[in-house]
């Protein structure tokens, strides 16, 4: 991928981002809030922006966010739990480590300049919407930094880059950077990233997880955009919901790991898997004995039930078990209004439906589905072969397995499908609430 990018695109993106007016001297840009010119504000030298896209046009890009060179390989990190992030504020998160014997060093620290430039730029290329909401977030942040820490003695301009760099982007994103003494390939630099990722997870118990993916790094800014009412507008609730649904979803919406979040939202369609079915087929009994032509003095009609039982039970270990794809099918069925989920989708992004009519989840090999299909229990049935085989690719990695899931590699994957398990679980958890009297 050629990065090809010019200083005032730079400036434009970063007085969007803050929301500042910028003005322009001989060597500098300077960004300040317009109703105080004369306060404090944050600069960039031109020096300082020329050697960055000097720099960034010898390197090349791995995945979406990994820049490297010959010599150099810069991966973008978040810590579980993010015990360095206010060390990073400053600078390095931890002193570099030399491995003097093969020549390679090892810094982990907040995003080079070259990288905070290239995410703009990456962001704005994508969906320029994306950049300009993470803008709120780090107004908030920049007022605090500038306004309400009046104990910190703050200098009257800050570097707009290093301030950027640990506010623009996902809270607690660090990068990892590896450097060689000789040329060494891409191959090799991920190797080796991925040496030190365990070697620090072994002896800290702090996981370094990498974000290889835009979806995963500017993770929440179009969910964000699509928050129903700001929170001063939030009324008392009218309604109750069900404990374990609540708790279900407040941990998906927490969960930092997309394998996490999916397989919560998967929980709460779950909840109903017995219930769902059982009710079914007590319909469907319900329905043969109610025919006027049964009778349960004929064997044969007695025989048809048992068989209608025996087709949707199975006996395992001496106890009973039912095909859980067909009660999610029920479960969606009954729960779920496809026009509402479409609306949802089209809010949060309007190119998913036709991304999930085109493709089939690669590492699942989960169905396409039409949402747009008239046929509302295809669609149905569709939308519950997609989900639940998912959910089988991140539960069950045995070796051989053709369709599971492989952390980090498929993140970017799984988080095109996780909000159409989320609009699923909120449809769930809505329609099974009740009135609070």
């Amino acid at each position: 991928m050629k990065i090809g990018i010019d200083t005032q695109e730079v400036v434009s993106w970063i007085r969007e981002i803050l929301g500042y007016d910028v003005s322009e001297t001989a060597d500098s840009y300077r960004f300040y809030e317009p109703e105080k010119p004369d306060g404090k504000a944050l600069t960039v030298t031109k020096t300082q922006l020329d050697a960055i896209l000097t720099s960034l046009q010898e390197k090349k890009v791995d995945g979406d966010t990994t820049l490297f060179s010959e010599q150099q390989y810069e991966v973008i990190v978040r810590q579980e739990p993010p015990l360095f992030f206010s060390r990073a504020r400053s600078g390095n998160a931890m002193e570099p480590l030399e491995d003097t014997a093969n020549g390679i060093t090892y810094e982990l620290s907040r995003l080079s300049d070259e990288h905070v430039v290239f995410l703009l730029w990456k962001t704005a290329e994508l969906d320029l919407q994306n950049l300009l909401h993470r803008g709120s977030h780090v107004r908030r942040l920049l007022r605090m930094r500038m306004h309400l820490r009046p104990e910190i003695d703050e200098p009257n301009e800050l570097d707009v880059l290093e301030f950027l760099a640990t506010s623009a982007f996902r809270p607690g994103s660090l990068s990892l950077k590896v450097s060689s003494q000789i040329t060494t390939r891409v191959s090799r630099f991920k190797q080796l990233a991925e040496a030190y990722m365990f070697q620090f997870g072994y002896n800290t118990d702090i996981a370094l997880v990498p974000l290889s993916n835009m979806e995963e790094l500017l993770r929440g800014a179009r969910m964000s955009r699509m928050k129903r009412v700001k929170e001063d507008e939030i009324d008392p609730p009218r309604k109750l919901y069900k404990k374990d649904l609540v708790q279900h979803y407040l941990l998906g919406i927490s969960a930092e790991s997309p394998f996490m979040e999916y397989l919560s939202y998967y929980h709460i369609a779950e909840h109903f898997f017995e219930s769902v079915f059982k009710d079914n087929l007590i319909e469907q009994i319900r329905e043969q004995i109610t025919l006027p032509d049964f009778s349960y003095h004929r064997k044969t009609d007695i025989s048809k039930l048992i068989r209608l039982v025996t087709r949707s039970i199975l006996i395992r270990a001496q106890e009973p078990t039912y095909n859980e794809e067909e009660a999610l099918r029920l479960t969606l069925a009954k729960h779920v209004t496809i026009a509402d989920l479409v609306e949802k989708l089209n809010q949060y992004d309007d190119s998913l439906v036709g991304y999930y009519r085109a493709k089939p989840v690669p590492f699942s090999e989960g169905k396409v589905v039409n949402l747009l299909d008239g046929n509302q229990e295809c669609v149905t049935a569709d939308l519950a072969g997609r989900i639940y085989k998912t959910r089988n690719a991140l539960v069950h990695s045995k070796e051989g397995d053709r369709a599971k899931f492989t952390p980090f590699r498929d993140d970017r994957d799984l988080a095109r499908e996780i909000p159409l398990a989320r609009f699923v679980a909120e449809s769930i958890v809505l329609s099974t609430s009740s009135p609070i009297s």
